[in-house]
């Protein structure tokens, strides 16, 4: 029988059959929810139940937390029991461990394998991500061990390449600095003795340089510019290819742009009007004849006398300087010029002929005489180049040098019958002498007080001063090299103070008065060869000397000057 015979049939049965058995139908599912209701506490909500609880498992197995909790929070929200709801809280929160934990080793997993890679700054990034994700976990600590021991082998590994790039490219100063971390932390590396090898050669290379510089420069400023000027400039070129120096190129550039000629008295009736008028690179030439005035240099302007002994400038000694170089003048040159004071002043407080502060300045045949106080004096940092001059007959110190990064350099210079010093520096200011003569002075020849930029002294002669010829107390570098130190009146050479760093290398320390060489206790000679000490009263050498305190030296307290000598 077929189902739409069978509809037709039922069709075809009384309504009332029909109602019955529907009202029979309903009571009966009535009956039987209602026994389910009572027996599990849940009702009609156990088939939604199971649904959440079905999320919540589905949601575990994926990872999905958010949607855990919010399958949870139903749960919670339909009754379950408590015992049910905090097991299903410990499947969220051990899934979610479990999670974090795979997490973290898996940023450790690459750390570990930035470091077998050498990539040291991945690793470094990856150990910071995990540290902050877990301070706890004990693989950090072994791989920050081995992270740092990477590092060194690469910092140990960059070092030699660095030195060895150093060295090969003549960088002295880079490579100096390099030896000396790899003296602290690679003395035992197989190379070592090799790059100290090539170091003292890249040393002595430069040195030869420096020096083959020098010669070239000092022949160079021996020349007359007017008559040699070709040769000044192949000298000058050649010198500064092997030092090219701030020194050095600037007196190439001056050769190399020369600008107008400012002549006086035929352009201009004084010396100061035509500087007034100048600018950088001219020359203001000046011609035989006396000059009253005080002058201030300009930046790059050199001041030239037509005879270096009838070419004068004097100004009075109670007045000022005949020269001034302010600290914003660098470059300024004079040359071929008589530089004095007039009359006499016996103040505490007088004036240099040459007052030097803070700038540069180059003095070329320029003779200094009948200063007041100082005949040149450098302070504030400034610089001073003198070739082939004289310093005479000053009321207190020839060339007075003060203060950190003042510097001088003199080449054959005379420093004679000045009152105090030939030739003095304090306060951490430096120089360098070579061919020089400081004779009779009233005091010490070259007097050097806690000069810590290094003092460097070659071929000069210190006679017949008046104390000791050569004095340094408290120094940090002083180098004495073929000097000779002869009849001084109290000795010869005095190494005071706790000096270090001095070098005393074939000089004559002869016939001084008291001692030739004194050397106070806990002074520093780090090489002592070659020299001739003999005929000098008491003493040749006095080794280990104690003196008593003498307390602060003040180079103002000194006598007045004498009446200046008369021409």
């Amino acid at each position: 029988m077929t189902k739409s015979s069978h509809r037709s049939k039922r069709q075809k049965a009384p309504i009332w059959v029909g109602v019955i058995f529907l009202v029979l139908l309903f009571a009966g599912a009535g009956v039987f929810v209602w026994k389910n209701l009572q027996g599990s506490g849940i009702g009609s909500e156990e088939e939604g139940g199971d649904d959440t609880v079905a999320r919540f498992e589905a949601a575990v197995e994926k990872r999905d937390w958010k949607d855990a909790e919010m399958a949870l929070f139903l749960l919670e929200a339909e009754g379950r029991p408590d015992g049910e709801l905090a097991g299903w809280r410990s499947i969220l929160e051990a899934g979610r461990q479990s999670e974090f934990q795979q997490e973290v080793a898996f940023v450790i997993g690459r750390a570990q394998e930035a470091i077998d890679l050498g990539e040291l700054d991945v690793a470094e990034t990856l150990l910071g991500e995990a540290e902050e994700m877990s301070l706890q976990d004990e693989r950090l600590t072994g791989l920050r061990v081995l992270l740092e021991e990477g590092r060194m082998v690469a910092r140990k590994g960059q070092l030699v390449e660095d030195l060895e790039k150093a060295l090969r490219d003549e960088r002295l100063h880079v490579a100096r600095e390099l030896m000396q971390v790899m003296r602290e932390e690679q003395s035992g590396h197989e190379k070592f003795e090799l790059f100290q090898e090539q170091l003292g050669q890249l040393e002595k290379r430069r040195a030869d340089d420096l020096a083959k510089a020098e010669r070239l420069m000092s022949e160079a400023r021996l020349l007359d510019e007017e008559e040699d000027e070709e040769r000044i400039l192949v000298l000058v070129a050649e010198a500064v290819k092997l030092d090219p120096s701030e020194e050095n190129r600037r007196f190439y550039e001056r050769l190399t742009s020369k600008g107008r000629i400012l002549r006086v008295p035929k352009m201009f009736a004084t010396i100061s009007s035509a500087l007034d008028a100048a600018e950088k690179n001219d020359r203001v030439w000046v011609a035989k004849g006396l000059y009253r005035e005080t002058l201030l240099m300009r930046d790059g302007v050199e001041l030239v006398g037509e005879d270096a002994e009838k070419t004068v400038i004097e100004y009075p000694a109670g007045k000022g300087a005949v020269i001034t170089v302010v600290s914003q003048v660098d470059g300024a040159r004079l040359s071929k010029l008589t530089l004095r004071h007039g009359g006499l002043v016996g103040d505490e407080e007088r004036f240099p002929v040459v007052a030097v502060d803070g700038g540069g300045v180059e003095l070329n045949e320029v003779t200094v005489k009948r200063a007041s106080g100082h005949g040149v004096a450098v302070l504030a940092g400034g610089r001073v180049t003198m070739l082939r001059g004289q310093v005479l007959d000053s009321g207190w110190d020839g060339v007075s040098v003060t203060g950190e990064s003042s510097r001088v350099k003199l080449i054959e210079v005379v420093t004679s019958k000045n009152l105090h010093h030939g030739v003095d520096f304090w306060d951490g200011a430096s120089g360098y002498l070579k061919g020089c003569a400081l004779l009779k002075n009233g005091m010490t020849g070259l007097l050097a007080m806690s000069s810590e930029g290094g003092l460097k002294v070659e071929d000069c002669r210190f006679e017949l001063n008046g104390e000791v010829g050569v004095s340094m107390s408290g120094v940090r570098g002083g180098d004495l090299v073929r000097c000779s130190v002869k009849d001084n009146l109290l000795g010869g050479v005095l190494i005071e103070k706790e000096s270090q760093l001095v070098t005393l290398i074939e000089n004559r320390i002869e016939g001084n008065g008291e001692a030739g060489l004194i050397l106070e206790k806990n002074v520093e000679v780090v090489k002592e060869e070659g020299n001739v000490i003999s005929r000098n009263t008491g003493k040749q050498v006095w080794r280990d000397a104690v003196f008593p305190d003498r307390g602060e030296v003040d180079p103002e307290d000194f006598p007045p000057p004498p009446p200046p000598p008369v021409d």
